[in-house]
């Protein structure tokens, strides 16, 4: 049997839990702001829930216009509570489309490297019957 002194054991167990102490690469970033449009012609009624590490902290339903009018429905949300490092889930119902949800695990599948990447933004456009997720990553959450 091969004997590893304990000096030898510690430095090298040492390394990476110091590695991981020093890094600034955080494992998922924050969620800086959700902004959906409503790009159909009629009006839209639309639920939002948004939960932060599985609390729900934001549950609100909005009446965006239609673009018969010439634009497109809008609204931005950004609360003091968004941007820490945390898991969030962003789900979203629309009439005549049904519900739909996207989680922090989604940006971090299509993002893959998160190392400069401290903020994600999400913009939901909707469609004809659909809903779209736009992410875009963003150096830092200041609000």
């Amino acid at each position: 049997m091969h004997k590893v002194s304990r000096r030898k054991c510690i430095s090298v167990l040492s390394i990476p839990l110091l590695t991981g102490c020093l890094s600034n690469n955080k494992s998922q970033p924050g969620l800086g702001e959700v902004y959906i449009r409503n790009e159909q012609l009629t009006e839209s009624n639309v639920a939002v829930t948004i939960s932060k590490n599985g609390e729900v902290l934001h549950e609100k339903e909005y009446k965006l216009s239609g673009t018969d009018n010439g634009s497109w429905g809008e609204t931005s949300i950004r609360e003091n509570w968004m941007g820490e490092y945390v898991p969030y889930e962003v789900t979203i119902e629309v009439d005549n489309i049904g519900e739909t949800s996207y989680h922090t695990e989604d940006f971090l599948n299509m993002a893959g490297e998160t190392q400069n990447i401290d903020c994600f933004e999400l913009t939901i456009v909707i469609g004809k019957g659909i809903v779209d997720f736009r992410p875009n990553a963003e150096e830092s959450c200041t609000i």
